[in-house]
């Protein structure tokens, strides 16, 4: 058996009440990735190097104090941001990307990521169960097997103003035995003529 890790993505169509909840997620993910990139660039270079994670997590439990409505969210969609953070810094590093840039809030889409967390995340026929959001109606265009695991969630929405959910997981899949046969291609060919 392989690990094969898959992503189903589906159109949700929340309340306006969750519709709210999910606006001010998206500000709060933003303002936490925002606030952390600050704090990396007005540190010297010879410490930017080396990010903290875990320091940075801890100091997000301290902003809560501070900054009271990021008691409204999903704790774990702010400690996402500062992951997403993370690795935008080690591809930094690692010359795969630029520096990253703050994000903005007049961007059309906008998004935020919750892990699944002692099966905090649920899915079934017709609606999902995201933390803090409750139940949502959700166009299942593709069902998800029922031996696959939840790792996280990113819940989108694009610049029409429509939700999306893309439910990533973790599923087993048989290997396919070798048949040893071969089959022969020929690439010149442009039409099969009969």
């Amino acid at each position: 058996m392989a690990v094969q890790h898959k992503a189903y993505q589906y159109r949700i169509f929340p309340n306006k009440q969750q519709q709210t909840f999910m606006a001010q997620s998206f500000g709060c993910s933003r303002f936490v990735f925002n606030h952390f990139l600050e704090k990396i660039k007005n540190r010297d270079e010879e410490n930017q190097k080396t990010l903290q994670v875990n320091a940075f997590k801890n100091e997000l439990k301290s902003m809560k104090t501070d900054y009271v409505w990021l008691k409204l969210v999903d704790s774990i969609s702010l400690q996402a941001s500062i992951e997403h953070l993370n690795d935008a810094m080690v591809r930094f590093f690692k010359k795969q990307n630029k520096f990253p840039q703050f994000k903005s809030r007049k961007h059309p889409v906008k998004s935020y990521t919750t892990k699944s967390v002692n099966g905090n995340i649920k899915v079934t026929e017709t609606h999902i169960k995201l933390p803090k959001v409750g139940w949502i109606r959700y166009a299942n265009s593709r069902p998800i097997p029922d031996s696959a695991v939840i790792k996280h969630v990113v819940v989108r929405q694009n610049a029409a103003g429509k939700f999306f959910v893309s439910i990533n997981v973790k599923e087993e899949v048989k290997k396919r035995d070798k048949t040893n046969q071969t089959i022969g291609l020929d690439m010149g060919v442009n039409s099969f003529r009969y």
